[in-house]
């Protein structure tokens, strides 16, 4: 989702109203974690979603990781470079998001990875594949599409620059 994000296409997420996101505040500022790409004999790291160049001199000299490609669960905070300062947070049922809400979930971006759903492109059905992409992440617990849970929505600005430049400002 990286790449909606970096598209504007993602810019007011739904979550479980359990999880971590749901305890945000307007003006929270949160980093993006990315997967990683290291190239070939470690000359550059880049980012999995766009093959963008992490700068060299953000790269610590200490940073020794002998992985081919770095979960975004493992990126280095130093590494980071979308910042989100939360706007605002609502609490809705899921299956409140309508077509435009679902768009801003990143489900155009989304569904170019996705052959499966083909159709529901087709036909422009951005609920439809909202629901699927809920799914395909809470399908099998009770935050699945079906039980309608409470989630937290939350609107947020991007800032293309590194937490940790934030922190020196």
């Amino acid at each position: 989702m990286v790449r909606a994000i970096l598209n504007g296409e993602k810019t007011r997420p739904r979550r479980p109203a359990s999880a971590m996101l749901a305890k945000s505040q307007p003006g929270d500022r949160l980093w993006v974690r990315e997967g990683l790409i290291q190239t070939e004999n470690s000359i550059q790291l880049r980012y999995r979603a766009d093959s963008g160049i992490v700068s060299p001199e953000r790269i610590p000299a200490s940073f020794t990781d002998s992985r081919r490609s770095i979960p975004s669960i493992h990126m280095p905070r130093w590494a980071s470079r979308l910042l989100l300062t939360v706007e605002n947070i609502e609490r809705e049922r899921i299956q409140d998001a309508d077509h435009q809400e679902s768009m801003m979930e990143g489900v155009a971006e989304w569904a170019k990875t996705q052959p499966a759903v083909t159709e529901l492109v087709r036909r422009g059905d951005s609920k439809s594949l909202f629901a699927v992409l809920w799914d395909s992440l809470y399908g099998q617990t009770a935050d699945g599409w079906a039980g309608n849970p409470l989630v937290v929505v939350v609107q947020f600005s991007v800032e293309r620059r590194s937490i940790e430049a934030s922190i020196d400002s």
